[in-house]
């Protein structure tokens, strides 16, 4: 299974508690008015601290076409200014269910975090723009693709250590 609690995957340390997950096309058609997903989060709470960069370990459910923007993670700045990273399918993420005949399973700008069998987890970097701004929170919203973004942890990088992923 999935691991929970404190977990070291691709050189991060992950508190895993849980999922965030996030609707895209595919829930609303299948669940209609009784989709118990939100299409965005706001105001996860950072604590006004400063990070170089971030990694967040996510995936989806379902496939979208290379290129399909799934996703933005938005940092929301102490002063009020705010930077957002769009997650893009088969930039960043792919389906996080692997079965026989799926093709591809690495992404350009990520890092298979974790897999087993039959499921997938992708770690990627994403380099803060202005390392010299107080963080405060960080918006998870969906881009309404057929995929649904799933987020299991995000770790805050205070020092230069990260990936090569500012996409």
């Amino acid at each position: 299974m999935i691991p929970t609690g404190l977990a070291d995957l691709e050189n991060s340390k992950f508190d895993i508690r849980g999922v965030v997950q996030l609707s895209g096309r595919q829930h609303k058609n299948q669940l209609g008015a009784n989709n118990p997903f939100p299409s965005k989060i706001d105001n996860i709470n950072v604590g006004d601290k400063r990070f170089n960069s971030f990694n967040f370990l996510h995936a989806v459910t379902w496939q979208d076409p290379d290129g399909t923007p799934v996703a933005n993670y938005v940092l929301n700045y102490s002063d009020g200014t705010k930077h957002a990273f769009p997650v893009v399918y088969g930039e960043h993420v792919r389906d996080w269910f692997v079965n026989s005949d799926v093709g591809i399973l690495e992404t350009p700008s990520s890092n298979i975090a974790w897999r087993n069998s039959i499921i997938i987890l992708y770690q990627t970097n994403f380099k803060n723009p202005f390392p010299e701004k107080e963080i405060r929170s960080i918006n998870l919203e969906s881009q309404n693709s057929y995929s649904n973004i799933f987020i299991i942890g995000i770790t805050g990088n205070s020092d230069s250590v990260g990936g090569e992923s500012d996409k």
